[in-house]
């Protein structure tokens, strides 16, 4: 399973760095783990989600939850 990384425009990137620098100047940061990230979901279990959103399953089963309640639309 690959994921495409996030590309920020110009403007974006400055904006989140300042915004790292602030938060890290407030003490409002956790010290950054050693290594790459590492999802806690299984390999196959990621998998099968992804085939879930590809297939269509995911959105048939939102769809048919919320024609039950439509109330849920509005969360």
């Amino acid at each position: 399973m690959a994921l495409d990384p996030v590309e920020l425009t110009p403007e974006l990137g400055k904006v989140v760095e300042r915004a790292r620098r602030q938060a890290a100047a407030a003490g409002e940061l956790r010290p950054p783990r050693p290594g790459p990230y590492r999802s806690p979901v299984p390999p196959k279990a990621a998998d099968a989600v992804l085939e879930l959103l590809r297939d269509g399953t995911y959105a048939a089963a939102v769809a048919r939850v919320v024609s039950e309640d439509p109330d849920l639309a509005d969360e």
